[in-house]
């Protein structure tokens, strides 16, 4: 069996980590693989030392292929003559792109139908339960399969210890007992309407004092590295705190650069809250990260969080109302007749109070420390590369049946 994958390797995005994550998994297995590039990205990250071993091979890989997978957005699928075609996407919303809402005008180009470009495949593989509903509402037919998404799952976390090691970033990296320094509640998303920083901002701002917390954003624009975009961000959130009218708010630390892998790795490591006010995710690899590394996690009650932050167990979920889609208008498959999830900002407040609580307690068999060690736990069985390799390799092997 040859599976060709067709995706944009190496860049920051979403797609492109998760493609990474995933290739490798399946790599793994012992299935033989090539990778056609589909650059949509211009932003590039350095490879990890498993990518940098073999990436070339997996580019200049010869043979037919019995499989093209499309890791990428539905519109970008092109179906090939004699091999399966496979797309492997996600979603974030109540139901994917199909026709035009009433009254508005036709789609840029007929691609953009997303459940017609589905239905031109085989197969349909996404990340969570949730995608299959959204893709079933809109007319999707074909098969559709749920694999999750490959979680790297550091052997040297211990998830009892929530989880810095003592060392913060906000203070220069100087060694500091985790019980003299203010709690790090970090949050890691790109900074766009459907991502909702701004409640993370104003709940956190609104909760705590300076000498309690400190607020990560690992975040940026619409492109990476850019001056412009990060002045953008950096007076967003000037203007957010001046709003809130108050005196003592806790630091807000931005990081807008552009991180490799095992640089995000350490990032983890830095964090004590992990927190997602996304309206809508189609998996979040940085929340299920967090979980990973052991770090109580709190999320949106909706979407695809709901297959793996279990509330009282693995997680914490914010109760929520759902609203239409607005916001996005750069982004022509987001439309109002699709609906998505508006945290409750009194329940936000409000747990993430909980979990400080829980963790300035520091006691080892608090309530805390065990759901985030049943969250590391639930990742590492369901979510693991190898989970999701054998996983990957059983529904190839049933696709050429």
């Amino acid at each position: 069996m040859l599976v060709e994958f067709i995706t944009d390797i190496d860049s920051p995005s979403g797609y492109s980590n998760f493609a990474r994550l995933f290739i490798r998994a399946v790599v793994e297995q012992g299935i033989k693989c090539k990778i056609t590039r589909s650059k949509h990205d211009r932003t590039t990250i350095p490879m990890d030392e498993w990518w940098s071993n073999n990436i070339v091979e997996l580019l200049h890989t010869d043979g037919k292929p019995d499989i093209r997978m499309h890791i990428e957005t539905p519109e970008f699928f092109r179906p090939a003559r004699h091999c399966k075609n496979i797309g492997f996407t996600f979603w974030e919303t109540s139901k994917i792109p199909s026709e035009p809402p009433p009254g508005e005008p036709p789609w840029p180009a007929p691609q953009y139908n997303w459940a017609k470009q589905m239905n031109y495949m085989d197969e349909m593989w996404t990340s969570a339960t949730f995608a299959v509903g959204a893709f079933r509402d809109a007319g999707v037919t074909v098969p559709c399969h749920v694999v999750g998404i490959p979680i790297d799952i550091s052997d040297n976390i211990d998830p009892r210890e929530i989880p810095i090691r003592g060392v913060t970033i906000d203070m220069g990296d100087r060694p500091i007992p985790r019980d003299q320094r203010p709690i790090v509640i970090a949050s890691v998303a790109q900074w766009t309407w459907r991502k909702n920083l701004e409640d993370a901002i104003t709940a956190v701002c609104t909760e705590f004092l300076s000498n309690e917390v400190i607020l990560l954003l690992k975040t940026y624009g619409t492109s990476q590295n850019n001056p412009e975009e990060e002045e953008k961000i950096r007076h967003r959130t000037r203007n957010i705190k001046a709003m809130l009218g108050l005196r003592n708010l806790p630091r807000i630390v931005l990081l807008q650069g552009t991180l490799s892998d095992d640089h995000m790795a350490r990032l983890y490591n830095s964090i004590d809250i992990f927190l997602s006010t996304s309206r809508g995710e189609g998996f979040c690899i940085p929340t299920a990260q967090a979980m990973a590394h052991g770090i109580p996690t709190l999320a949106t009650g909706w979407s695809a969080f709901t297959d793996y932050v279990i509330p009282g167990e693995t997680g914490w979920l914010v109760d929520y109302h759902m609203e239409p889609v607005v916001g996005m208008p750069h982004i022509p498959w987001y439309r109002p007749n699709q609906q998505w999830a508006k945290v409750d900002m009194n329940d936000l407040s409000a747990k993430l109070r909980l979990i400080y609580n829980g963790l300035r307690k520091d006691e080892p068999g608090s309530d805390v420390h065990s759901i985030a060690n049943s969250g590391h736990c639930l990742i590492k069985k369901q979510y693991s590369r190898q989970e999701i390799g054998k996983l990957a390799a059983k529904y190839f092997e049933e696709s050429l049946s």
